[in-house]
């Protein structure tokens, strides 16, 4: 069965049977999407008694077939032609960031294949996040010499999924990652727990003392929103924004952003009660 599960996997990486999605990066501040997270999404008939095996499940066989390598490139050649398409299409150059695990970034031939595709879909380097997804221990030879390389040549790497399990703290010393995403598992208890909005209030002067940017996951709602929004943080993610859409939803979803209003603590319509918890904790 593990061979049959090997095979069905790999076809669909080889053949880059899956679809990608879009969720935007928004700074609140500016009112503007500073990037889109590309997103994975699988429908594979399941094995055993599974109906379907859905796409954390699908990405954990990924790994533990070693097939990363090929699955990150198969992303990035989908995300890279449909910047290009939205650029031809409606005049919109958007940046992306793109997950890539430890191991692929690491790998020799990383950097020259990496050039090889921008080049062929002409996309600058500075519309490219570059994400780190893997939570093990990052080796000296991607905090020495990979990633300074990337930066160098116009890159951005951003820490994904930070405080998700074990967390990397070794990435907060690395000067060439300048963006740290807060992981959603943190921002679902900011409505209920005060120990949460006082963690939040301390890894966001931590992060931005060391002069990188915070992106905080999971944004799902307005009181996380008007929480976060107080406190100073500037860029969200969530579904409180936007859901994952196509390639072909990015137009109608920037002119509809550009429209939204945002609440803020000052509104006749947030609660009194709310201000004081997002404000003061006892």
């Amino acid at each position: 069965m593990e061979d049959t599960d090997f095979l069905v996997i790999k076809s669909v990486v080889e053949s880059g049977h899956f679809d990608i999605v879009f969720q935007p990066v928004v700074n609140i501040q500016e009112g503007k999407v500073i990037y889109y997270e590309v997103l994975s999404r699988f429908d594979i008939p399941g094995f055993g008694t599974e109906r379907h095996i859905n796409t954390e499940k699908t990405i954990q066989l990924i790994e533990s077939y070693d097939l990363n390598y090929c699955f990150d490139f198969r992303v990035l050649s989908k995300a890279l032609r449909a910047v290009s398409e939205i650029r031809s299409s409606c005049g919109v150059y958007i940046s992306i960031a793109v997950n890539f695990c430890a191991r692929t970034i690491s790998d020799d031939s990383f950097v020259c294949e990496l050039s090889s595709l921008l080049c062929q879909y002409d996309i600058d380097p500075d519309k490219l996040v570059i994400e780190i997804t893997e939570h093990a221990v990052l080796s000296e030879k991607l905090h020495n010499t990979v990633l300074p390389g990337l930066v160098d040549l116009g890159y951005t790497v951003a820490a994904d999924d930070f405080m998700s399990g074990y967390s990397n703290f070794s990435v907060l010393s690395d000067p060439n990652i300048k963006i740290i995403k807060i992981d959603k598992s943190v921002t679902v208890n900011l409505d209920s727990s005060e120990f949460a909005r006082k963690f939040m209030r301390g890894i966001l002067f931590l992060v931005e003392s060391l002069g990188k940017k915070v992106v905080v996951e999971g944004v799902e709602t307005s009181s996380q929103y008007l929480f976060l929004s107080t406190i100073g943080c500037q860029c969200l993610q969530g579904f409180y924004f936007s859901r994952a859409m196509d390639a072909e939803s990015i137009e109608l979803f920037i002119d509809d952003f550009s429209s939204r209003r945002w609440p803020n603590v000052f509104d006749l319509s947030v609660e009194e009660d709310e201000i004081a918890t997002l404000l003061f904790d006892s």
